[in-house]
């Protein structure tokens, strides 16, 4: 994201005569800022730029937030030879939705528009990074476990409410976790059935009496972080400024760490953390090579992170 705004540097007295220089910035303009989007391997550092949507940076309004990333390759557990990067938009007014998507293979951005929305769109949706590879993706509703749907709330309510939610994949399969609002803080986790048209209860544990730190149990309702994406009754919250691993089946704390997530509370609604499983070949891999078509003029070759960074000390003048 690219913005501007005025960066005077002030400077104070610390001790004695010694200046230290401190910067503020005032009159930051988000309204409608530029995105630039890359593809990158966060081992390796290589990146590459994705063209601009529509051939505009001005994408904020556009319904282009929560991209997804989905890989393949021909080898079952080898690196990926093509991908697709993906974003769906609720069209509140027409009950529809939108999708936009890149391949690898074509360079190009394209737009599906009037995805028949599987029920009314009443009340606010948040999407998550939506990846599908169909040529004509197929939504399907999923009601939450029974017991687990809240009134229709305000938009902050739903940013409260998405701390002590989440809906993950593990094992293979996707998986709902909830914990209750009140002491002794109920955990609960589901899995989707092989139909897909309803959960099975998996896990059911309190977590008032296993989350103590220093003596201490929750004194507001935990956050839930990740679900692991290898052990299903493994799952990760948040308890004051810590993270603790919470083994459902065993019903004890496996590990414990500080975790400063200060930035993001009280109204984020995912945590920060974000559940991965590093191949050991990922540092060697390369980016898939992209198409030949001509949706790929003004598009940056494969290039180091570091390459992008810019330093605040490189002699900007205005």
């Amino acid at each position: 994201m690219d913005s501007h705004a005025p960066a005077p540097v002030v400077s104070r007295i610390v001790s004695g005569d010694v200046p230290s220089g401190a910067s503020e910035l005032n009159g930051l303009d988000l309204n409608d800022p530029d995105f630039t989007r890359f593809v990158c391997n966060p081992v390796s550092g290589e990146v590459f730029r994705l063209p601009d949507i529509d051939g505009t940076k001005k994408t904020m309004f556009r319904g282009c937030q929560n991209t997804g990333l989905l890989t393949r390759s021909a080898a079952a557990h080898g690196p990926a030879d093509s991908y697709a990067v993906a974003m769906l938009h609720a069209d509140r007014s027409g009950g529809t939705f939108t999708m936009r998507r890149f391949l690898s293979q074509t360079v190009e951005w394209e737009k599906l528009t009037g995805l028949p929305s599987p029920l009314p769109i009443r009340r606010p949706m948040e999407i998550y990074p939506y990846t599908p590879r169909r040529d004509l993706p197929e939504l399907h509703f999923v009601e939450l476990p029974g017991g687990s749907g809240w009134p229709v709330a305000s938009s902050t309510d739903t940013h409260v409410q998405g701390m002590h939610r989440r809906v993950g994949v593990s094992e293979g399969r996707l998986c709902y976790v909830e914990v209750s609002q009140k002491d002794p803080f109920v955990l609960s986790s589901f899995a989707l059935d092989d139909d897909g048209v309803g959960w099975t209860p998996e896990h059911r544990v309190a977590l008032g009496r296993l989350c103590t730190v220093n003596g201490r149990g929750p004194k507001d309702t935990p956050r839930i972080a990740v679900i692991d994406p290898l052990d299903a009754s493994v799952i990760f919250v948040i308890v004051g400024e810590h993270l603790l691993a919470v083994d459902m089946d065993m019903e004890k704390v496996l590990r414990c760490s500080p975790a400063d997530e200060t930035d993001s509370v009280p109204y984020a609604i995912t945590s920060v953390l974000k559940p991965c499983v590093l191949p050991p070949w990922l540092a060697s891999a390369k980016i898939p090579a992209t198409g030949t078509s001509s949706g790929n003029k003004g598009v940056d070759k494969s290039k180091a992170l570091s390459d992008l960074l810019v330093r605040v000390d490189r002699g900007k003048k205005n």
